[in-house]
């Protein structure tokens, strides 16, 4: 019903590798005494009940039809030996002293010869006779412990009262006490007694409240006070108003957990100090790092410019310490300082350190306490590149989102990307139409420039008097002349009527050399050709008849 009674089978579960403490679902200890232990059992409400020996001897004294119900798990065979006589009950561990009588350190040592002496001389048939503890066992029944007595025929009353001593004290026998050597084991294994380095003693755990009195295994550490009250309401188990239990109150956990908080609610969570036991088991459950992260694994993963929050439970319950973490990014290092919970919450978790970074990879993260690495440190950080909601953009060493060049994409007015392709295109085209235009007019105006060199100005021509002709053609007649100061000839084109060609013959324009020449009177003026000599008159053998003629000539 309580630890004291309960530490033999205890170190049973221990030896076969079970953790009463973490791992059964829920231990309970019962206020109504060792009979409602066994009921528990019966009826379904408990598993298996630890009682002592004595205990169910008595209950199937009371229930003899029942006794054949209880089973003793795993009895140790062959019995124990105890001064060369077996055991006579069932015992699932090995025999243990029971509780010493001690003597005060005042007390003569002839005086404690003597009381040991005749405590080892009692037998099963010494009895006592005390008429005032007769007439008290009389008057209730009872003994002055409280214990029911058996009525016997030295009760009845007018009798002499005669008492058996060792049955009515509950006692089989006194004898010298076994080794203590085991018993003291098995207060080292059950964590009961622990050595002080600090005074260099061991020294037994004394507890005032049942949470003083938890002791886990090593490699197991024992939740805080509220995780450890709460615990069995947080897991589901009922414990009523009658027992007091608790509900896996160690756990298997390394000295410092680190543990990430990585989505959204364990955020929340991270920035309320007093959540629940609960709360955090519902995160973890659901987090990729139950238990704290590894040494040298990656233990959070981030994106560029993102802040990761770390919660870390010392599960050893020190004091206050000073939080110092160091992130390696390649060959640059950053330091920082975490800070304190006042109120751990959760699963010791007394200390928070938040983490960012910009350099896309994985990262060396170590982390101290009072300037000492705690022993899962190192962990790895992992960064990946931030995420740009825009398809055309990629985050750059700095975690802004820029336009991603290597798929075509060029930044433009306003912060947007546009194809590299599609620019060239917009801004080319325009660009090539233009030097197309200005190309045309370039050439029209230079076209016209260097026409202008050839152009004659009539007053520039000085013709013979009487005009010189050097000869005639189909198309007119080549007179000579004088341009400026060389001697030249011009050919006087003769006009023909219609489209095509006709127009640019009547505004006088040599065909040879492209030159303006004047209108049909001005050369007429400046040939001094005579209208019946015109060989411009109309008339096919006007033409045809010099033609020939000219032709014969050579």
């Amino acid at each position: 019903s309580n630890f004291k009674l309960c530490q033999h089978q205890w170190r049973v579960f221990e030896d076969a590798g079970v953790s009463l403490m973490a791992d059964t679902k829920q231990v309970r200890f019962s206020s109504n005494g060792e009979d409602s232990l066994i009921d528990d059992v019966l009826d379904g409400i408990s598993d298996a009940a630890f009682t002592r020996t004595d205990a169910i001897e008595d209950w199937r004294q009371k229930h003899p039809e029942k006794k054949n119900l209880l089973r003793i798990l795993s009895p140790v065979t062959p019995a124990p030996v105890l001064d060369g006589i077996p055991f006579p009950f069932e015992t699932t561990s090995e025999l243990y002293p029971e509780y010493g009588l001690l003597a005060g350190i005042h007390v003569e040592w002839e005086l404690q010869r003597e009381v040991l002496q005749a405590l080892l001389s009692l037998t099963v048939n010494d009895t006592i006779t005390d008429d005032m503890y007769c007439n008290v066992t009389r008057a209730t029944g009872k003994n002055a412990a409280g214990d029911q007595l058996a009525q016997s025929d030295a009760m009845v009353e007018g009798q002499p009262c005669t008492i058996n001593i060792l049955a009515n004290a509950q006692i089989a026998a006194f004898q010298p006490a076994l080794s203590y050597g085991p018993a003291r084991d098995l207060f080292e294994t059950l964590g009961l007694m622990t050595l002080d380095r600090t005074k260099r003693r061991w020294r037994c755990v004394r507890a005032d409240e049942m949470w003083e009195g938890i002791s886990c295994p090593e490699g197991m550490f024992k939740l805080s006070r509220s995780e450890v009250k709460s615990g069995c309401a947080d897991q589901g188990q009922v414990c009523t108003d009658t027992y007091t239990c608790l509900c896996r109150p160690c756990k298997r956990a390394k000295e410092v957990e680190i543990m990430p908080l990585e989505d959204t609610a364990q955020r929340a969570w991270a920035l309320n100090a007093s959540a629940s036991s609960q709360d955090l088991r519902r995160q973890s459950s659901s987090s990729s790092y139950v238990g704290g992260c590894e040494k040298m694994e990656v233990c959070g993963k981030i994106r560029q410019k993102d802040v990761l929050v770390y919660r870390l439970a010392d599960n050893r319950l020190r004091g206050q310490m000073a939080l110092t973490w160091k992130l390696r990014e390649g060959a640059a290092t950053r330091e920082g300082v975490g800070a304190a919970i006042e109120d751990a919450g959760a699963f010791n978790a007394k200390y928070s350190l938040s983490v960012s970074s910009t350099v896309v990879g994985v990262h060396i993260l170590q982390i101290m306490f009072d300037g000492k690495q705690v022993p899962a440190s190192p962990i790895l950080l992992e960064v990946d590149p931030a995420l740009c909601t825009d398809s055309s953009k990629i985050a750059d060493e700095q975690g802004e989102c820029r336009c991603n060049s290597d798929k075509g994409w060029t930044g433009v007015a306003g912060g947007r990307c546009m194809k590299l392709a599609v620019l060239i295109t917009i801004i080319v085209l325009p660009v090539l139409f233009a030097l197309v235009v200005f190309g045309f007019s370039y050439i029209k105006v230079a076209t016209k420039m260097a026409d202008s060199i050839w152009e004659i100005q009539i007053e520039d021509l000085h013709f013979d008097t009487p005009t010189e002709i050097l000869g005639r053609g189909t198309f007119g007649l080549v007179v000579a002349a004088n341009y400026n100061t060389t001697r030249v000839a011009v050919k006087r084109v003769i006009p023909i009527k219609g489209g095509g060609k006709s127009a640019a013959l009547r505004k006088g324009y040599n065909l040879l050399t492209g030159a303006r020449v004047g209108n049909k009177e001005e050369i007429d003026e400046m040939f001094k050709i005579k209208p019946q000599d015109d060989m411009l008159s109309e008339g096919p053998d006007r033409i045809a008849r010099p033609m020939c003629g000219r032709a014969k000539e050579g």
